[in-house]
This record gives C-alpha cells, structure tokens and sequence, in this order.
C-alpha cells in the first residue's frame, strides 16, 4: 500500500512540476470566453444565411460596442450603407466598386458615416460604392459573393477585397478558429427569435462553408464546425499545450494558407473572365499578410497595403483590435489615393 501511495505522491509531483515548467516557458491556459457587451436596438442586427453564414438584417440600428453606441444601417440587399438613405441621386446606372470584408469593412463599433467604404463614397460620387463586409466572414465569403453576382449580372466594374492572415483559418474553418467560435456561445442561450441565435444556440450542427483545395480544383463544402476543445484546457497548460498540438495537426490537412491562395486564385480568374478590375487590399502588416503580398505579385494581382497597427491605440477601439474612426479615415485615404492615380 505504501509503495502504491508513493508512486501516486510521485505522478502528481511530476505533473505539478511539469504544469509549473509549462506554464513557465509561456504556455497559457485556454481562455475564458468573454461575455459580450454588445448589445442593439431594435434588438438583432444580424441574421443567418444558409449559404454566408451571418449576414446584416435591414433596418436601421443603435449598437452598443466598447461601450459606444453607434448608428448602423442597412439597406434591402442587406449591405451597410454608404451614402445618406435620403440622397436622391440615382446611383444604380453608375459603375459599382464593390469592397469585401469582413467586420473590419463592414465596420464593427462604428457609425455608418465614419466606415471606408461610406468615405470612399463620398470622395468618388461618380461610382455607385457598395459596402459588402459582412461580420466574421473570411475570404471564401467574398468568392460566393461575387459569384452570385456574376449570375445575376449585378458585377461591379471594381472588386476590392480585403484580406489579412486571419482571414486564411476562416477560409476553411479550422480547429484554432471553430473551438474558440463554439466555446464562446456555450454558456449564452440566445432567446430571441432571430435566425442567427438559432444557428448559435445549434452550433454544433450548423451549416457553414468550408473551403478546401480536392484535385488541385477549389471546392466549397457546407457542414458543422470540427473539433472541441481538449478536456481541462482551461484549468491545466498541459492539456491546452495538448490542444495547441491538435490545432497544429489540424492546420497540416486543412492547409489554411494554402485555400487562401487558390481562393484569389479563383476569384482572379472569374473577375477576368468577366471583365471585372480585382484590387486587394491588405488591412494588416503581419508577416503572414506581407508573405501573401509576395503571392499576389507573381499572380499579377493588383493590391494595396493599409499598413494601420491594430496594436495602437490612436487606430483600434481599445480594449477591443477592432480599427476606430481614425483607422476608417487611412483606409479609405489609401483607396481613394490609389485608383486616382491608377485610374
């Protein structure tokens, strides 16, 4: 009996010491999600597509961000708006530059007036500018979009879409960007009837669209977020160092950065074919978001670089990385610089 307690003294010595080492050498524990303060009225701002996942409700709205509150409209197509709704000019025989995007187009804490793409409208009234950010959306969004369309026969004349690493994990909803989504809403049951807080509250059986690369060809499958979290994540560093491995194991099939570059690769091609003008615009200076600029150049695909530090405080809207007003007013500055001298 005694040399059995002995060996278990000596297993929970080792896993305290091995717990204190990891710990030690940086390895956090999985974070607690965060409840979030955001709150609108009318009540919900966003819905939930079968096809894009969530997507803006028209209507007008006051949302409560970073304990701000800002005015949020949306027109019947669902975009945000960029240009007062009581402007009478008629824009629809104007040509169209359509932006996409995610949050940081669509314009997350701040008001209509104060998005890029409201100021790049301003600065060009003779272009019709949509704003077609939607919340959360990687770049797989902005390929279906523009897809769409196309079949319509609704392309604009320019497409600029924006793009930063992150965007790549959510281009094919790897385990590292599905787990924290999924232990986010755990803990909230969402009661109003909107067709978002269903999705939420059925998380795990939601549809969403997946992007992978099947004989070298681009391929779009909609099914359930993967993975959960590895058990006791949030309470040892040994299992979220566990976890971290997983991701890493995840990240070498699902090859994230890889999909982000046939998904340009497509929407070049099918911007070409349809006489469509593609500019991509890099909303983050991360090596990762440098590294795809390399990509773009041998593709001979047109970018711009935003270059704003999310980090600082004068661009974000601390505490949140989310870009301020100041942050809007360079973007829009860099779009409008560009295609006055690259007409």
């Amino acid at each position: 009996m005694k040399v059995i307690l002995k060996y278990i003294l000596a297993v929970i010595f080792f896993l305290l010491l091995s717990e204190g080492i990891v710990r030690l050498i940086g390895i956090p524990l999985f974070p607690n999600a965060e409840q979030s303060t955001e709150r609108s009225e009318p009540s919900e701002y966003a819905g939930f597509d079968p096809k894009y996942g969530p997507y803006p409700i028209p209507g007008k709205f006051q949302v409560l961000f970073t304990n701000k509150w800002c005015q949020v409209t949306h027109n019947k197509d669902s975009n945000r708006i960029t240009r007062p709704i009581s402007d009478i000019i008629d824009y629809t025989r104007k040509p169209k530059i359509n932006i996409y995007g995610c949050s940081y187009t669509w314009g997350t804490g701040i008001s209509d007036s104060s998005t890029y793409p409201y100021l790049v409208q301003k600065a060009f009234p003779f272009y019709n500018v949509q704003n077609k950010g939607i919340f959360a959306a990687g770049n797989v969004i902005a390929y279906l979009q523009i897809k769409e369309e196309i079949r319509r026969h609704q392309q604009p004349a320019i497409a600029l879409v924006a793009y930063a690493s992150f965007h790549d994990q959510r281009n094919t909803f790897n385990r590292e960007w599905a787990i924290p989504i999924k232990e986010s809403v755990k803990s909230v049951n969402y009661d109003n009837p909107t067709s978002l807080n269903d999705a939420i509250n059925h998380i795990d059986t939601i549809q969403l669209p997946h992007a992978l690369i099947l004989h070298d060809s681009l391929c779009i499958e909609y099914k359930p977020l993967a993975g959960n979290l590895f058990p006791f994540s949030k309470y040892s560093a040994i299992c979220n160092l566990i976890n971290y491995y997983i991701n890493y194991r995840n990240e070498e099939e699902t090859k994230s950065n890889e999909v982000t570059r046939k998904i340009f690769f497509e929407i070049n091609k099918i911007c070409k074919q349809n006489g469509i003008r593609l500019i991509v615009t890099c909303i983050d200076n991360d090596k990762n978001t440098l590294g795809m600029q390399d990509y773009f150049k041998k593709q001979s695909i047109e970018f711009l670089s935003f270059g704003v530090d999310w980090n600082d405080k004068n661009y974000n809207l601390y505490p949140d990385e989310h870009p301020n007003e100041k942050a809007h007013v360079i973007y829009a500055k860099k779009i409008v610089d560009y295609l006055a001298k690259n007409p």
